[in-house]
């Protein structure tokens, strides 16, 4: 079984680190709140497993809020 939760701002991580710390640090493997996320935007170091020619089971896509005029 697995539980999602979604921190959508800033503010709402902070509100509900305690909680959010936790779930991250087992789901990510470990990953604590003094870690830094390594960023590589290379894209020849980008590594791809395709072996099985298989596609995705699943895809994930964040949707962003709509703005709303003033």
């Amino acid at each position: 079984m697995t539980v999602g939760c979604v921190a959508g701002d800033e503010e709402t991580y902070e509100v509900f680190k305690d909680l959010l710390d936790p779930v991250i640090e087992d789901r990510h493997g470990g990953y604590k709140p003094t870690d830094k996320h390594k960023t590589d935007l290379n894209p020849e170091n980008l590594q791809v497993n395709n072996n099985n020619n298989k596609k995705p089971a699943s895809k994930q896509q964040q949707i962003e809020p709509l703005k709303t005029r003033s």
